[in-house]
């Protein structure tokens, strides 16, 4: 067979195995590693093919040859995805740690808000670099030529405790925040702070503006967690699931070493 329909054949195989395989797994890992890409073009790159006479008519030749290339990656799939298993469990271990992370985060955070008022009517309040995140800044002055939410303190010292509240509140309701929702939440932090601010005549401003934030965040958390409740559950069917399917391959496998 001409070295270009070989080519092609091999390319056609390649493309086909990938998809087939990425379809196959795309509930359980969602994505092909690299690792396993370079083994598919291996495989297929020694996979013998057909004489060229069975490629049929010129006319034809194109669909033909796109044939033999799925018809390759058939072949190939089951072994293929045998190679993805070891990439699967370690993801399914991945996830399992985050998951449980997750979870205690979100079962403590109740209590982490309560500490941290605790903290602040004790005047126990820590300090941090000036807040900038999620189109927020946090400064003791205005900072020209941004259109972010600022939230400017007036002292060094509120915005460092605001600063050092912004970043406890980060890690203790990480599980609450996602990409997406962390702009809402730190966008309604700072309107808290900046609400408080504008009433200048409390007696301890720098604990009132972070009481303030410090509930705007409750609340946050309060309203978030029958979607964390959901999203966990979610989670935990579809690592089970994933579980099974893994158990299904390594169960065929070895149905097929014992024939």
């Amino acid at each position: 067979m001409k070295e270009k329909y070989k080519r092609r054949i091999r390319e056609f195989a390649s493309l086909a195995l990938e998809a087939k395989l990425e379809n196959k797994t795309k509930d359980h890992l969602g994505y092909i590693p690299s690792e396993i890409k370079g083994i598919i073009k291996e495989h297929v790159a020694v996979f013998p093919l057909p004489p060229e006479d069975a490629l049929g008519p010129k006319d034809a030749m194109g669909s033909k040859l796109q044939q033999i290339g799925r018809e390759i990656a058939d072949q190939l799939l089951e072994d293929t995805i045998e190679l993805i298993i070891p990439f699967v469990n370690e993801e399914v271990g991945k996830r399992k740690i985050d998951l449980a992370k997750m979870h205690l985060l979100a079962d403590k955070s109740e209590d982490a808000m309560n500490i941290l008022k605790k903290r602040i009517n004790r005047g126990r309040i820590g300090k941090s670099s000036y807040w900038r995140g999620a189109d927020v800044i946090i400064s003791p002055i205005r900072v020209e030529n941004t259109s972010k939410t600022q939230v400017v303190t007036g002292t060094e010292d509120l915005a460092g405790y605001l600063s050092w509240l912004f970043t406890q509140l980060r890690d203790d309701l990480s599980p609450f925040i996602t990409y997406l929702s962390k702009f809402r939440f730190y966008g309604e932090l700072a309107d808290a702070a900046n609400n408080t601010l504008l009433i200048n005549n409390q007696e301890d401003i720098n604990k009132d503006v972070l009481l303030s934030v410090l509930l705007q965040a409750d609340t946050f958390r309060e309203e978030g967690v029958p979607s964390l409740k959901e999203f966990f559950n979610k989670e935990k069917n579809s690592l089970e699931k994933t579980e099974i399917w893994l158990s299904t391959i390594v169960k065929k496998r070895v149905e097929r070493l014992n024939d």
